[in-house]
């Protein structure tokens, strides 16, 4: 172990959701000949913890949601203690507020924050994104158009923000589960789906920033067009559920979107799929 650099990612907790899910990809499918992965959730494990190896470390520091400065100091004993090489710090917020500043009082000698698509946009807030990137080795983003809004938000320099995009496990989204079968298991449990309708698929968690509502809106305008061969099925869960099926019931698509929650078979799902939306959008606060 002594050879090996050991990687902390941090953020509030591991939550069902895009960001969490790359962390947990990353930390099982990362080289243990050379890394050793860890995670500190800040405030609480989360459902996505059910997911990781066996091997990464798992740490839940419990703190109160708000901001506490004590917990900076907390969270610095940790890292000192873990002999952590590397601290990777996950969306601005608490994750990287006490990430990076724990960090950089530990004396960790790498740190790298990873942004995701939130934005907090009051002006001292704006102020504190900056500073806190400024302390980072590495600021990353996931995409070309995040990278950009990073700039044009925060005014973080481009050049001065990395993209690495979300990596793909393609011996597991292989494209290749048999339609039927898949259909089939779904209609066992409860779903009325049949072969011959064309399927629109999006998944994501059930928040306004991931904007599901735009694709239903879309799918209303089909319907008023008489196109009935297209079914949707939304895939996660989230604070906007209510809101998602009220608009489905009242504008009469009921029939044709299926609400199929959080589910671990989404690979499978995609193989029903004929396109896959995705409708999100920066998520500005």
């Amino acid at each position: 172990n002594d050879n090996k650099i050991t990687v902390c990612h941090v953020l509030n907790r591991l939550d069902i959701g895009g960001m969490e899910n790359g962390v947990v990809n990353i930390c099982n499918q990362i080289n243990r000949g050379r890394f050793i992965p860890t995670i500190c959730c800040l405030n609480a494990l989360g459902p996505m913890a059910d997911r990781l190896s066996p091997d990464v470390d798992l740490t839940n520091m419990a703190f109160p949601m708000g901001y506490q400065l004590t917990a900076i100091l907390t969270l610095a004993k940790y890292f000192r203690s873990s002999k952590i090489d590397i601290v990777h710090t996950h969306a601005w917020g608490a994750g990287s507020f006490y990430g990076i500043l724990a960090a950089k009082l530990a004396r960790v000698p790498v740190v790298v924050n990873g942004e995701h698509g939130s934005f907090f946009l009051k002006p001292h807030q704006i102020i504190l994104q900056r500073f806190l990137s400024s302390l980072c080795n590495a600021n990353l983003s996931v995409s070309e158009s995040l990278k950009i809004k990073i700039n044009e938000f925060l005014g973080i320099p481009a050049e001065k923000i990395r993209v690495i995009r979300n990596g793909v496990d393609t011996d597991t989204f292989t494209g290749d589960y048999p339609r039927e079968e898949v259909l089939k298991k779904l209609n066992d449990q409860g779903y009325q789906l049949d072969s011959n309708s064309f399927y629109i698929i999006t998944v994501g968690s059930l928040k306004v920033e991931k904007g599901q509502i735009f694709l239903l809106k879309a799918f209303r305008q089909l319907k008023m067009q008489q196109v009935d061969s297209v079914r949707v099925i939304v895939v996660g869960d989230g604070p906007d559920r209510t809101m998602l099926s009220d608009y489905v019931m009242s504008n009469g698509l009921w029939e044709h979107v299926y609400f199929v929650g959080n589910r671990p078979d989404i690979p499978e799902l995609l193989s029903v799929a004929d396109l896959f939306v995705s409708t999100s959008v920066p998520k500005h606060e």
